[in-house]
């Protein structure tokens, strides 16, 4: 039978769906010895992450009644794991402490790049900007800084500082899917899914004929923005279908999504200094090993 809990698990998938995907990109070290390319998805895992930031964010700021108070939430649940992970990677791993790393969680792009959105969208949404106009201003912005500041050729433009701008449309972008209430309507498993898939594959595409090109063909990988956001979409559309039967194996795998989805940030934080070649021969086994550590950890 199926469970008749209320509870919507498509954030819950989609955010331990990320840091696999997060995971697994950071993993070249792993994957040298066979195809280094195998270290991947990295764009799509973040982009999940931000859609899933936005798509949660918007209702508790707009309840708000204090952005200081607010913002100061949002921090106590961030740079603790941060310091305390500085503290035990210098003690068991010998690396140097900063004021940077402790203060401006300097070691994790993604880290201060949620709390500089954090304080960019919390005044935003005070002063009544529409969701629709922030999104196509950021998306403007992002165009902007893509053709003026991202140097041209040597690779992925998406494994650029191009991320610390973009990622802020798909922060915007999650919380329009939350506000446009898709988990209430009624839509097509199969159609969300090719839909999805069609998104992830024409990304690759896309970037395929621009990526480590000077010039014209440079300029390409910029498209690659629609499938992704696309791929955020459907994908998300797919994952609301998804429903956990009352049985032993399904509560295994509800409970490990569960597990992921609450981790997400300490398993971000703590993989970079797990991240080992010494296991290599074990391949594929080294990237279970890893990733089952992190989590551990």
């Amino acid at each position: 039978m199926i469970s008749i809990s209320s509870r919507n698990y498509a954030i819950d998938i989609l955010k331990a769906i990320a840091i696999i995907f997060i995971t697994n990109s950071h993993f070249r070290p792993l994957y040298q010895d066979i195809s280094p390319s195998l270290a991947t998805l990295g764009v799509h895992g973040n982009a999940l992450f931000f859609f899933v930031s936005g798509y949660l964010l918007i209702d508790s700021i707009r309840k708000s009644t204090n952005g200081w108070n607010w913002y100061k939430h949002k921090i106590r649940r961030i740079l603790p794991a941060v310091f305390i992970w500085c503290i035990c990677a210098s003690i068991f791993f010998g690396k140097p402490i900063t004021w940077k790393a402790l203060v401006l969680a300097d070691n994790y792009w993604f880290i201060q790049c949620i709390l500089i959105y954090y304080a960019i969208l919390y005044p935003a949404i005070k002063r009544n900007i529409g969701l629709n106009q922030l999104f196509a201003f950021s998306l403007i912005i992002s165009v902007i800084y893509f053709f003026v500041q991202v140097p041209r050729g040597g690779g992925r433009v998406f494994h650029t500082h191009f991320h610390y701008v973009y990622n802020f449309a798909i922060l915007i972008f999650g919380a329009i899917v939350k506000d446009k209430t898709v988990t209430g309507k009624c839509h097509n498993i199969k159609t969300d899914l090719a839909l999805a898939a069609a998104s992830f594959i024409l990304y690759f595409i896309i970037l395929f004929f621009g990526k480590g090109y000077d010039g014209k063909y440079y300029y390409i990988q910029i498209a690659g923005l629609l499938p992704l956001i696309g791929f955020l979409y459907y994908f998300f559309r797919a994952v609301t279908h998804i429903r956990f039967r009352e049985t032993n194996s399904w509560r295994i795998v509800r409970n490990s999504i569960l597990y992921l989805s609450s981790l997400t940030l300490e398993i971000y934080i703590v993989q970079f200094d797990l991240i080992t070649d010494k296991l290599n021969a074990l391949f594929p086994l080294n990237a279970i090993v890893i990733f089952t550590a992190s989590c551990v950890v």
